[in-house]
């Protein structure tokens, strides 16, 4: 029998694949937004620069050539500078890597790690499945202090109040992905696992660990512990069946993400109407 946990080894390259495909689309939008206005710009200034410098003599022309270097480099940066609302996307993406890395000594000691998986509604951040049972992970990168609310993050920000907000859904829609992964493993594999949802914070969050209506909020760093230490819920043989039903779930995914995107390959973040080729079923005590 293929160790697919030695597999799962391989699988950090996929973390934040979707979240990464975002930033680089609105990165390129950014780009040719950007390019001609600033190209002329800068087109501008380095001319101003260097016909004083023929004019003025040498001495001058090292200075304004300092200058017109400096323009240069201003273009670049802001060609590569796009809007927080574009970069946020590639900070969500660091922090479902940094995820990863953290489940790397679980993986290690025998569990099976999956990453950015299509479903129903986007995409599953992180399934995880040891002898603790079956989870979903959710990241999220919040750029401030962080306390939940009725199973929503407060985010605030001390020097910029203004900015203070909370989280839109992120409880519903963990625990949704829970109940949907519940549902295919079901159809795979014949045993019906109870899936845990998790949202993993990735910035300060002084509790550490909150539990709420079927879903818990963790801080990264003390992710690892707090999944090994767990009750057992499964043994050997039924992490390795549940293991081998998510690989094969995920390998079909895979391929029917990329046949959509080859179908419409200018449509970034499209979501598939089902999870995994199963239909979505309503919240339901088979997630916590």
């Amino acid at each position: 029998m293929v160790d697919l946990r030695v597999r799962t080894s391989d699988e950090e390259r996929r973390a934040g694949r979707a979240a990464t495909e975002r930033f680089r689309a609105g990165q390129r939008e950014w780009r040719q937004r950007i390019n001609r206005p600033a190209l002329a710009v800068t087109g501008a200034m380095v001319l101003a620069s260097v016909v004083p410098a023929l004019v003025l003599g040498q001495m001058w022309g090292y200075a304004l050539g300092v200058y017109g270097g400096a323009f240069i480099g201003l273009y670049f940066w802001l060609r590569d500078d796009p809007p927080e609302y574009v970069a946020r996307w590639e900070w969500g993406a660091d922090a479902e890597r940094a995820t990863a890395r953290a489940l790397r000594g679980l993986v290690r000691a025998g569990w099976f790690a999956v990453h950015d998986v299509p479903c129903r509604l986007g995409n599953m951040d992180h399934v995880v499945i040891g002898p603790a049972g079956v989870f979903v992970l959710e990241t999220k990168w919040l750029g401030g202090d962080a306390t939940v609310e009725n199973d929503e993050i407060r985010v605030q920000r001390r020097l910029d109040p203004d900015s203070n907000y909370v989280t839109g859904g992120v409880g519903r829609r963990t625990r949704s992905r829970a109940v949907d992964l519940g549902s295919a493993l079901a159809q795979q594999s014949g045993r019906r696992p109870w899936v845990t949802a998790v949202v993993v914070i990735d910035s300060r969050f002084a509790d550490g660990v909150v539990d709420g209506d079927r879903i818990t909020f963790v801080r990264r760093d003390l992710l690892a512990d707090w999944l090994a230490a767990r009750p057992q819920r499964l043994a050997p043989g039924e992490v390795d069946q549940l293991a081998a039903a998510m690989r094969t779930l995920v390998d079909r995914a895979d391929a029917g993400d990329a046949k959509r995107r080859a179908s419409k390959p200018s449509v970034v973040g499209e979501t598939a109407p089902f999870i995994l080729g199963v239909p979505a079923t309503p919240a339901g005590p088979t997630s916590r």
